[in-house]
């Protein structure tokens, strides 16, 4: 599990990002949910993706807040969103992210820490819980983010689902200022 990071750029963006064990989702009942989810498909077929039930997204109000990436290159910065959950907040109003590689990212510090992310949930096919805060293009962010190592052919971690939870409850013990998103 990479370590807590902390990051800004000239431009005023700023991210910091501390994992945490799977088992701590519990903080968040979504997150937990779908965690247990994954856990229960893993074992039975690899958590292949065509078995990862849209109905039981909605029954667990994930629905919106869940991405789904494809980390089929080998290379980060090809990665790219497949589809990005709608409700999650975007500080680019009016722009989707969807078909979009990482590599493109337009805040860098964040792209980069992103691709590390997911090539590390790819690589140890194993789920990973993070904690976030950030202020990106003058919108402030704290929320947690579970990333699931999913297979559509059931041999090799292709596809990552990655939900997200933007409670009150800041993951780094406080409530910060600008918690709430603001797309």
């Amino acid at each position: 599990m990479p370590g807590a990071m902390s990051r800004a750029d000239r431009a005023g963006n700023r991210l910091a990002s501390r994992p945490l064990p799977p088992e701590r989702v519990a903080a968040s009942p979504r997150l937990s949910r779908l965690l247990e989810y994954w856990r229960e498909l893993r074992p039975l077929s690899r958590g292949r993706l065509a078995d990862f039930d849209a109905v039981r997204l909605v029954q667990m109000a994930s629905l919106g807040w869940v991405h789904l990436v494809d980390v089929g290159d080998p290379d980060p910065a090809k990665l790219s969103i497949t589809i990005r959950g709608w409700r999650v907040p975007n500080a680019e109003i009016g722009k989707s992210r969807e078909g979009m590689q990482l590599g493109d990212h337009a805040v860098r510090i964040l792209g980069e820490s992103v691709m590390a992310d997911y090539a590390a949930a790819r690589d140890g096919e194993t789920p990973l819980h993070h904690c976030i805060q950030s202020r990106l293009r003058g919108h402030s962010y704290a929320y947690r983010r579970l990333i699931l190592p999913l297979s559509t052919d059931g041999a090799r971690t292709d596809r990552l689902r990655v939900a997200t939870d933007f409670g009150q409850l800041s993951a780094f013990g406080r409530q910060p200022s600008g918690s709430t998103p603001t797309p």
